[in-house]
């Protein structure tokens, strides 16, 4: 299990692989996630990876833009593509 410290020791879960046209659509995206200063992944809320941590929240198009990309521990990508289409 993780270490909810944050530290270089804790692993990070693999980015969500994405086509591009997924990415485009993600682009522009208002919803919120959560990152962590210094680490690569953005997060939906009730992520497991974010236990203990700090985080900050951003619009999802921000964090793209900032170079975070989607958590696959949460599907993050996934779910907030499955929200644009309602």
């Amino acid at each position: 299990m993780p270490s909810p410290t944050g530290d270089d020791s804790d692993p990070e879960p693999a980015a969500e692989l994405l086509l591009s046209s997924e990415k485009k659509k993600l682009a522009g995206a208002e919803e919120p996630v959560l990152v962590v200063d210094g680490r690569p992944r953005y997060h939906l809320h009730a992520c497991p990876q974010l236990e203990g941590r700090t985080t900050i929240e951003l619009n999802a198009g921000t964090a793209i833009d900032l170079g975070f990309t989607p958590c696959s521990r949460c599907a993050a990508a996934t779910r907030l593509l499955v929200a644009l289409r309602r």
